[in-house]
């Protein structure tokens, strides 16, 4: 019961969060023009952005299988596609649930065992998480000039201005700043063993070794140019997508379309967020985004809203009429094992 209730509270404080970011997107922008923009938008080309949105799922419906076909089970590409869009369908009623949804879906239909699957699940979102890292090195790498420049303009001078007015405050504030570090560098050698044996410290490290294992468990699978091939045509999908949606404002429509790497690693940033479908996090996160390529606010929230929306409506149809398939014309079939090997064991 006290685990029920606990996660209960869990859930609600993350849509708690999700509304909170959505209150600061929205928060001082005009409504009208808001609504205004999104009424003259060409909807063509977010549907095309649909379509292509669509495609890169079954490309990762594809990628997935790749995973799943070692463990002795070949269940059908349509059956992949649509466990992997009911994931996603879940994932906006409870985040992180499409992992387990999705996985639930292939073993009704193939009877192939959950926990393994959740293994192939993790290999997968490895692999999007380096991918994810390698798009915004080769952001900041391209984009190095306007990043640095923002950065200049926006942060640095407002501190430089900060401490010119405050004088020997901002100095003080410095060196106690540069004290505590020393502090922390200091503790840190005296009880190196007690910090990394800190529950947030063993989080991170686990992670980061889970990274590594899994970048080297993707190298020595068999097809692993396979693998990776899907990987780059999904993401590249992925931000062909975030481009069409540039052309159905006006506001956007001049944008080169190599920002959309830079808007969709923002967005995915959102999307990442323990949030209900990314809701409040990714409309701050591309906002945000492109303010630095210089839309104004009230045009980018207009962006983020028609892109995000659109996606929801996406997962809501596409992933019902999954739904519908599974339950009502599949039926659980035996499981089609890949080599002779794992049938005689």
């Amino acid at each position: 019961m006290k685990s029920k209730l606990r996660s209960l509270f869990i859930q609600v404080l993350l849509l708690a969060a999700g509304i909170l970011m959505l209150y600061l997107a929205f928060r001082g922008q005009d409504l009208v023009k808001l609504l205004h923009e999104m009424g003259t938008a060409d909807y063509r080309y977010v549907a095309g952005s649909l379509i292509v949105l669509l495609i890169a799922h079954f490309f990762r419906a594809l990628r997935w299988k790749m995973l799943i076909s070692p463990l002795g089970y070949n269940p059908k590409v349509t059956d992949v596609f649509c466990a992997v869009m009911v994931g996603y369908l879940a994932n906006l009623a409870v985040p992180r649930m499409g992992e387990i949804s999705r996985c639930a879906i292939l073993n009704r239909t193939d009877k192939a065992p959950v926990d393994k699957l959740l293994g192939t699940v993790i290999t997968e979102r490895i692999a999007d998480v380096l991918m994810l890292l390698l798009l915004m090195g080769i952001t900041f790498c391209s984009q190095y000039v306007l990043l640095s420049s923002f950065l200049h303009e926006q942060v640095l001078a407002g501190i430089l201005a900060k401490g010119q007015s405050t004088g020997p405050v901002f100095v003080k504030i410095s060196a106690i700043l540069m004290f505590f570090m020393a502090l922390i560098l200091f503790f840190y050698r005296k009880r190196k063993d007690i910090i990394l044996d800190l529950a947030p410290v063993k989080k991170i490290r686990l992670f980061i070794i889970g990274l590594l294992e899994g970048a080297k468990s993707i190298k020595n699978m068999q097809s692993s140019w396979l693998f990776l091939l899907y990987s780059c045509v999904i993401w590249g999908l992925y931000g062909i997508s975030t481009a069409l949606v540039f052309y159905a404002l006006p506001a956007t429509a001049g944008l080169p379309s190599y920002f959309a790497l830079f808007v969709l690693c923002a967005g995915s940033l959102g999307m990442v967020a323990p949030v209900q479908g990314g809701i409040g996090a990714y409309h701050f996160m591309v906002t945000q985004a492109m303010f630095l390529l210089g839309i104004a606010k009230t045009d980018g929230l207009a962006y983020a809203t028609i892109n995000h929306s659109s996606q929801i409506i996406l997962f809501l149809l596409v992933g019902g009429l999954c739904v519908l398939y599974i339950l009502v014309l599949r039926t659980a079939r035996k499981p089609e094992h890949v080599s002779s090997e794992i049938l005689n064991l």
